[in-house]
């Protein structure tokens, strides 16, 4: 969103400035903020919606760039003006192929972690034994179907996934496992190389019914990452959004592995997500 008013401010002479409210999402309690705004109807807001196109700012004269920049213009033209603000939400994967330094620095202010939340976070390194920019990040992004709610994984799923972690991890780093399912983090509990917490899980994108403590123990996650030196993504989708746009987001370096999973399908994944999975799909063939 930071990016599409800087598109509009830049072709149509606008002066708009942008600013995130996150008081109104499950993640509100455990990082920091200012209350809730009085002046929104939070329940009453418009989703933005808009196609997921890949698009670069430097190369405005592409027909992804045109489309995008067509569908923002009429968007923002159908959203209330409330005393001088507009007001919406977005739920959407990466627009730009690059977010601006700025951009960063403002969606990094927002995400600040409350007290109590930064003391779960020394607390739950030290029970680890682990200290931030000292360890690396496996992250096994595992598939929905099997992870919401938690099935047993096959032996063959191990089999395939040991032999990726063996190619890229490396047998002198410490790895902190981020998953899923907790299902692996047990298989790796006997390596030494390889630290991990089992947790509540819940997927913040879909879950409509999410418990506090599942929110609480993935935002966990999400900063646990941020003190990382750099992450693996493991996962049999096209992307492995919550640690590659973590990492993109802390500039932390980021590898991706494709998990060679023949069955996925676009069937697996929710309706909302299968028209963007599916663009992703046909770019990696």
């Amino acid at each position: 969103m930071c990016q599409f008013i800087s598109m509009m401010n830049k072709h149509c002479n606008t002066n708009i400035t942008f600013d995130m409210d996150l008081t109104n999402h499950p993640i509100a309690k455990y990082i920091i903020h200012s209350g809730s705004n009085p002046n929104i109807a939070y329940p009453t807001l418009d989703e933005f919606k808009i196609n997921t196109i890949n698009i670069n700012d430097k190369t405005p004269d592409t027909p992804e760039y045109q489309t995008m920049f067509e569908e923002i213009v009429n968007r923002m033209n159908s959203i209330k003006l409330y005393n001088g603000v507009y007001y919406g939400f977005c739920c959407k994967y990466e627009i730009y192929s690059e977010i601006k330094e700025s951009d960063k620095v403002l969606i990094r202010s927002k995400l600040l972690p409350t007290p109590s939340m930064v003391n779960l976070i020394n607390d739950t390194l030290s029970k680890l034994s682990l200290r931030e920019k000292e360890f690396s990040v496996l992250h096994v992004r595992c598939l929905d179907n099997v992870s919401f709610p938690p099935k047993p994984l096959s032996e063959s799923y191990f089999v395939t996934l040991d032999r990726l972690v063996k190619k890229h991890c490396k047998p002198s780093k410490k790895y902190l496992i981020l998953s899923n399912h907790n299902g692996v983090k047990e298989f790796y509990k006997s390596n030494p190389n390889f630290y991990s917490r089992n947790s509540l899980i819940c997927h913040l994108g879909l879950d409509t019914n999410q418990k506090d403590d599942a929110t609480r123990d993935t935002m966990l996650d999400f900063f646990l990452l941020t003190c990382a030196t750099d992450c693996i993504g493991i996962t049999p989708y096209g992307v492995c959004g919550f640690s590659q746009e973590t990492c993109k987001l802390y500039d932390i370096p980021f590898t991706y592995v494709k998990f060679p999973d023949t069955n996925i399908t676009l069937a697996h994944l929710p309706p909302a997500q299968r028209m963007a999975y599916d663009m992703i799909f046909r770019k990696q063939k």
